[in-house]
């Protein structure tokens, strides 16, 4: 991933592996140089989704275990916050205003926990599909750019979508 908030870098992240490897590339030469690297930061494993904070400075990951959502540092990846969620994160998106949308995969419950910037405890949590069993789907989470709306992706898999605009 990259993002206008972290000109000249890349992020990369193993998907599919329990070494949750991590690394980040400076491409600003033309030439990627690697700034740092982890294999799994904070316990980390099969890296589901990323994005970064409006300030390019910190990094959220989500992935199979731990079972909370996770914002590390860019320029070491040391864990900065814990954002506690439940059993299975798969998605992440942050708002303008640094608000973080906490996304897990829930057939019967809730599915996204949004966090003011920085805090300890959801401001709020959203059960998108009440008693459906359809769950969030995988980075089935993003902000709109002015960050006054969330959009989310709820469904089965293999079966059509349903898109949730929540307002802000």
């Amino acid at each position: 991933m990259s993002a206008p908030s972290a000109p000249g870098l890349v992020i990369a992240a193993d998907q599919h592996s329990t070494a949750g490897t991590v690394t980040v590339y400076d491409v600003t030469s033309g030439t990627s140089v690697v700034r740092t690297t982890q294999d799994n930061p904070g316990g980390i494993s099969d890296v589901g989704d990323l994005a970064l904070s409006p300030d390019g400075r910190t990094l959220f990951a989500v992935s199979g275990a731990p079972h909370h959502h996770l914002a590390f540092r860019l320029a070491d990846l040391s864990v900065e916050h814990i954002d506690p969620t439940d059993a299975y994160p798969d998605a992440v998106a942050v708002a303008p205003d640094g608000t973080v949308a906490a996304g897990i995969d829930n057939s019967y419950g809730p599915d996204v926990y949004l966090f003011p910037a920085g805090a300890d405890a959801p401001s709020q949590i959203l059960d998108l599909d009440p008693g459906s069993g359809l769950s969030l789907r995988p980075h089935g989470l993003a902000w709109s750019p002015d960050g006054s709306r969330l959009f989310a992706l709820t469904g089965k898999y293999g079966a059509a979508l349903t898109l949730h605009v929540i307002d802000a």
